[in-house]
């Protein structure tokens, strides 16, 4: 188990209801800018699903967590931290993009077990940056070799998530690509279409 599971759920910082009705039926709506606090909101729902999940494994209560997704983007790290509880959950997260799913949202949304998008989804992909600061010249060096080493991050889980190449993402993140649903999926940002085939 997890260290996670094993905080009791009563001791859990929650600043939302516990029987929201759409988290009784395991949905999650991503739809802010992507910031840690937007993040640590959408991972306190998983956790508790994920508690939920593994208390009735042997039951047909709760089968998986939906995590709709419509954010212009935001925080790398944010996005980075969700992405690792995500995959470290033993309950299977289906993404659904919708409207706009760009920046670092196209990762936490490749990142999901099952991803899906509507058919008029729109996808931004494109390297982040962080605001640069002001400082001294080593200060600054500092900052752009850990904005790069972020960026190579996302890199590597989006070319594990995608099965594409590198190359071929780097070129699409460095000239700041927008992709239809279609172009997610053949990309392999997405698995499926919602209306083009059954879930």
């Amino acid at each position: 188990d997890t260290l996670l599971l094993k905080v009791k759920m009563s001791e859990i910082d929650t600043d939302f209801n516990l029987n929201e009705p759409l988290l009784e039926h395991g949905i999650i709506w991503l739809t802010e800018e992507l910031t840690m606090g937007s993040a640590t909101a959408a991972l306190k729902r998983l956790q508790l699903l994920e508690s939920r999940y593994r208390q009735h494994k042997d039951s047909s209560e709760l089968a998986c967590a939906l995590l709709y997704i419509t954010s212009t983007g935001g925080d790398r790290i944010a996005a980075i931290a969700l992405i690792d509880v995500i995959r470290a959950l033993s309950i299977p997260v289906i993404g659904i993009g919708l409207g706009c799913v760009c920046s670092s949202a196209v990762y936490v949304l490749a990142s999901c077990d099952k991803r899906l998008a509507y058919e008029n989804t729109r996808f931004l992909l494109h390297h982040g940056q962080a605001e640069i600061p002001t400082g001294s010249n080593e200060e600054l060096r500092a900052h752009v070799d850990e904005d790069e080493c972020v960026n190579k991050i996302l890199l590597n889980l989006l070319v594990q998530f995608t099965k594409q190449p590198p190359e071929r993402l780097t070129t699409l993140l460095e000239r700041e690509t927008y992709l239809g649903a279609k172009e997610a999926k053949e990309l392999g940002i997405i698995d499926s279409i919602i209306g083009e085939e059954n879930i």
